[in-house]
């Protein structure tokens, strides 16, 4: 049964495993040419910085502002596309959360057509009963110290005359007698 739902789900996997991969050339493309036009920018920064005097004195400062501003023109445009880029990325959770819920759903359709949805039925009303077992409040007073107080019980356990009988099917188990015996040796049935 599981083989099936892995089959089921292996398409999927393409859908998350090639954009991906994708993304990622996409990715790394943008982030290296802006770090290639940032550095252009950063060296028209350096050389207006070194001569400023030079700059100063022929008047040139609106000059190398605009060289400036047009070196950074390209890293933004390029900053916008990989927002872009990464925007993609993010939503390609959705794709995600898309084929959970289609294994959830084709999962649990499997498992109610087969003949095993008896068996998890069984192990839910079992554990609700062991749940009931656990929480229930005894009816006898711990704190209250009045009455007998036994200081060695010992309890033997003859399973000798029992009768066990297991049958497959509707039947599951028959218990016919077992005896226990306390210490003052009297019998239960």
């Amino acid at each position: 049964m599981l083989w099936r739902l892995t089959i089921v789900v292996l398409p999927f996997i393409l859908l998350l495993v090639i954009p991906g991969v994708i993304y990622r050339e996409i990715l790394m493309r943008l982030s290296r040419k802006m770090k290639q036009e940032f550095s252009k920018a950063e060296s028209r920064a350096k050389h207006a910085i070194s001569s400023v005097r030079t700059i100063y004195a022929f008047v040139g400062e609106s000059k190398a502002s605009s060289a400036y501003s047009a070196a950074l023109q390209l890293p933004v445009k390029l900053g916008l596309t990989q927002g872009l880029a990464m925007g993609l990325v993010v939503s390609n959770n959705g794709v995600v959360f898309v084929v959970w819920s289609f294994t959830s759903y084709y999962g649990s359709r499997m498992l109610m057509d087969s003949q095993q949805m008896k068996c998890f039925a069984d192990a839910c009303s079992t554990g609700e009963l062991i749940m009931e077992v656990m929480i229930q409040v005894p009816k006898i007073d711990l704190d209250n110290m009045e009455g007998e107080i036994l200081d060695n019980v010992r309890v033997k356990l003859n399973l000798d005359k029992s009768n066990f009988r297991i049958r497959q099917g509707q039947k599951a188990l028959s218990l016919k007698i077992f005896v226990y015996k306390s210490q003052q040796e009297k019998a239960w049935l």
